[in-house]
């Protein structure tokens, strides 16, 4: 029967529960692939870097409780943390006993080795770019606050426009949380006093 031959059937047809049924799927199907373009998105922002001296930093909130202003280190294994600023960190509870790994020996420029305590950072936020469970190591005293690897490695990338003196991260989804699986890539590094660098013992 045409539709043109009998508009009350065309009217039934529309309104059938079969027509609802795949209207619903339809309109599920495209939410779900909404919501999952959604959760790929790359989470960017552009932070202003502070002049200390002849360096620039990037300010970073540690545990939502203390701002520190870090230099961005590639060369870093690790984020690094001078001891008395650690001590600050210990003493604020800004860095608890929970938060403490393990000790590891780091080999000075010099040539001699100090154990050196890593600790876990809960999170580590930048800008509106917030990660969780961030290794990081003490370095020596006289140290500088370095934003290694162990935070710019996790994210989709990173770079610093010279022009604008803005760093500028991208957080991709697979940026978040991993404390189990940095719990078992831990391991020994040594830090080269010097240059602040830390290189993994084979």
């Amino acid at each position: 029967m045409h539709c043109g031959q009998a508009p009350t059937d065309c009217h039934n047809l529309a309104r059938s529960p079969s027509h609802k049924k795949f209207s619903v799927k339809a309109t599920t199907k495209l939410l779900l692939l909404l919501a999952l373009a959604c959760s790929q998105l790359v989470h960017a922002d552009s932070i202003a870097l502070k002049s200390e001296g002849s360096t620039y930093v990037v300010p970073a909130l540690i545990n939502g409780r203390i701002t520190l202003n870090f230099t961005v280190d590639s060369g870093a294994a690790d984020v690094s943390i001078p001891a008395d600023v650690f001590s600050t960190l210990v003493r604020t509870g800004t860095v608890a006993d929970s938060d403490l790994i393990d000790t590891q020996p780091y080999k000075l420029a010099v040539g001699s080795v100090q154990e050196t305590q890593r600790f876990r950072i809960r999170q580590l936020k930048i800008g509106t770019i917030e990660l969780e469970d961030v290794l990081a190591s003490v370095a020596p005293a006289q140290g500088e606050l370095l934003l290694g690897q162990s935070f710019l490695s996790r994210l989709n990338s990173w770079s610093i426009d010279n022009s604008r003196h803005v760093l500028l991260l991208n957080e991709s989804p697979a940026a978040k949380s991993k404390a189990a699986e940095i719990q078992r890539r831990l391991t020994p590094r040594f830090h080269v006093g010097g240059e602040q660098r830390l290189e993994v013992i084979a």
